[in-house]
């Protein structure tokens, strides 16, 4: 086995910092994109639903969505001076 070899599969082990691979501002910036189009999918379908069951979960989840999104605007701004 070669030292190249190696190397590749040691890259493909390190989760941040090699090339191709997002950095943890680049995750947190594409989760909170996914976090804000399933906010907006959610509140379309809750205007449109008249059954009180399923209007309590889907406010139940964008409760979790909000939180979700005000947890992780709180870590990019912890990262944000070894990120940018």
């Amino acid at each position: 086995m070669g030292l190249k070899t190696l190397l590749r599969r040691i890259q493909r082990r390190l989760p941040f910092g090699t090339p191709g691979r997002p950095t943890p501002c680049d995750h947190i910036r594409k989760i909170l994109i996914q976090l804000k189009g399933r906010q907006s999918d959610l509140e379309l379908k809750l205007s449109q639903e008249h059954l009180p069951a399923k209007r309590r979960r889907m406010e139940l989840q964008l409760e979790v969505i909000r939180l979700q999104q005000a947890k992780g605007l709180a870590r990019q701004v912890e990262l944000r001076d070894g990120c940018d």
